[in-house]
Parts: structure tokens; C-alpha cells; sequence
């Protein structure tokens, strides 16, 4: 009985623990979770980099992780296009590039529709996820972003 007592005060510490340092990028279907990638919070940066629907060029968002939500701190591409650039922040050209930077935008979760054109890719603390390794084109990917103790009630639909 009491090991068992000490299991659970040292799993409830680690909770606590992990809960602080700890980020969960979660990466899931309408058919459920596909990947969760643990980043430690001072490594938490997700950059998104897709080929512009129309434009035909390629956009890097980068992302922040704050608070179980992404921050659009910035966005880089070629050229102008639907939705380009977006409202807010500093703008400039760099590198043969518009960057646009300090939106700090708050999104909740991001939800991407794969596309059929290569280059649609997830970076999440350095590691590359290529979208359509995960989903056909057209299928939507929900990217959300949890503290472990968030996670599990996520995951066992506890309120």
C-alpha cells in the first residue's frame, strides 16, 4: 500500500513538473491523434512553410508556443498574394524577401487542409513534419498545442 501511495505522490510531482517546463504539439485527423512531440516551453517555436495557393511561391509563418496557444510572431515570402501580408506588425524586405514581423497573433489551434502541391511542412523545435506523410490532399490536420496535464484531459475527454 504504501508503494503504491509513493508511486502516485512522485507521478503527481512529475505531472506538476512536467507541466511547467513541458509542451505537447499534438497533430491529429478527424480520425484522432497521429503524433505527439514533446518540446521543452523555451523551445516551443513551430514554423509552418507552405507553397502560396495562388502566388505559387513559398511563406514561412513562425509560431511561438504560449499559454496552450500559438503566437504568429512572424511571416516571411516572395511575393504578394490573397491574404498577403497580413494586418499588423513591422514590414520590411530582406534578403530578396517581405518580412513581416511582430503580429502576435493568437491562434487557438491551427487547422490546415494538406494540399496537394509538395513543400507543406511542419517544424516543430527543429524536427520536420511533412504534411502530406500524414494525411491525403485535401484532409484536414489540427495542430494544438498542450501542457501534459491539459493532454491527458484532452485525451480522456475529461472536463
Amino acid at each position: 500500500m504504501k508503494k503504491l501511495f509513493f508511486g502516485l505522490v512522485i507521478l503527481i510531482i512529475l505531472i506538476v513538473l512536467l507541466n511547467n517546463i513541458v509542451v505537447l504539439i499534438v497533430f491529429y485527423s478527424d480520425d484522432g491523434v497521429m503524433q505527439v512531440k514533446p518540446v521543452f516551453l523555451e523551445r516551443a517555436e513551430v514554423e509552418l512553410r507552405y507553397i502560396h495557393s495562388v502566388a505559387r511561391t513559398p511563406v514561412s509563418e513562425y509560431f511561438t508556443v504560449e499559454n496552450n496557444n500559438f503566437i504568429l510572431n512572424k511571416t516571411v515570402f516572395e511575393s504578394y498574394g490573397a491574404g498577403l501580408p497580413l494586418d499588423g506588425g513591422d514590414f520590411k524586405r530582406e534578403n530578396g524577401k517581405f518580412v513581416q514581423e511582430g503580429q502576435n497573433i493568437k491562434i487557438e489551434e491551427l487547422v490546415i487542409r494538406v494540399s496537394r502541391t509538395e513543400g507543406q511542412e511542419l517544424i516543430v523545435a527543429g524536427e520536420v513534419f511533412t504534411l502530406q506523410d500524414f494525411l491525403e490532399p485535401g484532409q484536414r490536420l489540427t495542430v494544438n498545442s498542450y501542457n501534459p496535464l491539459n493532454y491527458i484531459r484532452f485525451r480522456f475527454n475529461v472536463k
